[in-house]
């Protein structure tokens, strides 16, 4: 969590800091919150059946997910995120570089829930394509929900946010596997790290 930290805290303006504090605050208390209630080994369910521990698991990854995407800004329009925060690295008026900036900084606290999410999996021994399957199936049934709540009448903000909503809500569901498989790969690399370390 605080590997990214200074990128965030540099494309940071306002009270975005202390979101950022207080979001990796309530991260730290949720995995220590589910590490406190590991279940036995011998009781651990390692196959295929979802059971309430895991729509749980899943349920606040989602809850999670969605707070950290719109936590800092109106996502149906990229001009409510200032700009301003982006002067550190350009100085120039650049939209390319500056956009990419600001998908950084969304995506940053989305790496940090999959992240906390895949210690979770870690930590209590649970089935990671059993809770991505979950997790997948979740989304799907939140897509399906606000494609029905899309106007085809009505002002053209109603019918935008409409269908902006539905479009951010699949555009999740590409993101998470992408943002579950990155989660891997940093956190095998840190175990390679930590086993080269101990074997010195």
């Amino acid at each position: 969590m605080m590997a990214v930290a200074p990128v965030f805290v540099l494309l940071s303006i306002s009270y975005e800091v202390f979101f950022y504090a207080a979001f990796c605050t309530t991260l730290l208390l949720w995995i220590r919150l589910e590490t406190s209630t590991v279940t036995p080994r011998h009781t651990r369910n390692t196959g295929l059946a979802v059971t309430p521990e895991d729509i749980r698991l899943a349920l606040w990854y989602l809850i999670f997910f969605k707070l950290s995407f719109f936590a800092t800004g109106n996502i149906a329009s990229m001009s409510s995120f200032e700009i301003s925060s982006t002067f550190r690295f350009v100085t120039v008026f650049n939209p390319f570089v500056m956009g990419a900036l600001l998908v950084l900084k969304i995506l940053l606290p989305m790496v940090i829930v999959t992240c906390a999410f895949h210690v979770l999996l870690t930590l209590k021994g649970h089935h990671p394509n059993r809770l991505f399957l979950l997790v997948v199936l979740l989304s799907d049934m939140l897509a399906l929900h606000f494609f029905f709540l899309v106007k085809d009448e009505g002002s053209w903000k109603e019918i935008g946010n409409s269908i902006s909503i539905f479009g951010i809500v699949n555009l999740k569901m590409v993101f998470v596997p992408l943002l579950l498989f990155v989660a891997k790969l940093l956190f095998r690399q840190s175990t390679a790290t930590d086993r080269s370390l101990h074997l010195d």
